[in-house]
């Protein structure tokens, strides 16, 4: 296993490259289940406190605007490093009529631009393996939560221990990086990275050891689809 460039001119130039094609990639390299997956993320991840919520890694603002449909009451800013996906995630909160509740803002989830105890919901997907910082991103997070509210992390995972296991690792590892290069027309290392990150990236019980260490308490861990995927959470 490599270890992937998670610099920040590597993810930035990534992410504005494949921007046009994120979510049609997501959906047909998933089989269509990352809709269910932020369906049932967000359903569970109901805010505990007063408050704005925060989406980091917004994208293409899917996140966003399904945490605004589900929570009209309140308002959410979607944060980003790439302004390409930001571009589009405009035209998505536009067609959807949400600009009066969705701000999103091009920035560093390592130094976000936030007061502390901001957020009462602070939730990044499929994002923070690309921080430079694993640490340095939770604790950020940690930091702009208020007391009592919520830092979820929802992540892919390499399952170990079921039947699903090595048929999972097999398309992960040799599948999906060609579908995603031929689908797109870019080089298989632009997808080669999405593999690496994961498997490179702390799982179970690392990770919520490391979100104790940044002060978060009462952890808590959802697996969905057979551990492909896990909701991760912590109180601030």
């Amino acid at each position: 296993m490599s270890h992937p460039d998670k610099s920040p001119e590597r993810i930035q130039s990534l992410f504005d490259t494949i921007a046009p094609r994120y979510d049609f990639l997501n959906h047909l390299l998933s089989f269509g289940i990352d809709r269910s997956w932020r369906r049932r993320a967000v359903k569970r991840l109901q805010p505990q406190v007063d408050g704005p919520i925060l989406d980091l890694c917004t994208g293409t603002a899917d996140f966003a605007i399904a945490f605004a449909r589900r929570n009209p009451e309140r308002k959410v800013v979607g944060l980003d490093f790439s302004a390409n996906m930001l571009e589009i995630g405009r035209k998505r909160i536009a067609s959807s009529k949400l600009d009066s509740q969705i701000e999103l803002v091009q920035g560093d989830a390592l130094a976000m631009p936030f007061e502390d105890n901001s957020f009462s919901l602070v939730s990044v997907s499929y994002g923070l393996r690309n921080m430079a910082d694993t640490m340095q991103g939770l604790c950020e997070m940690a930091r702009v939560c208020k007391p009592g509210g919520t830092v979820a992390v929802i992540e892919f995972c390499m399952p170990e221990r079921n039947w699903f296991a090595p048929i999972y690792r097999f398309y992960f590892r040799h599948i999906l990086p060609r579908m995603g290069a031929f689908l797109t027309g870019e080089t298989v290392g632009a997808y080669r990275h999405l593999i690496d990150s994961v498997m490179s990236f702390p799982q179970g019980e690392t990770l919520a050891g490391m979100m104790r260490d940044v002060g978060l308490s009462q952890i808590a861990q959802y697996p969905m689809t057979f551990g492909t995927v896990a909701i991760n959470t912590g109180n601030g």
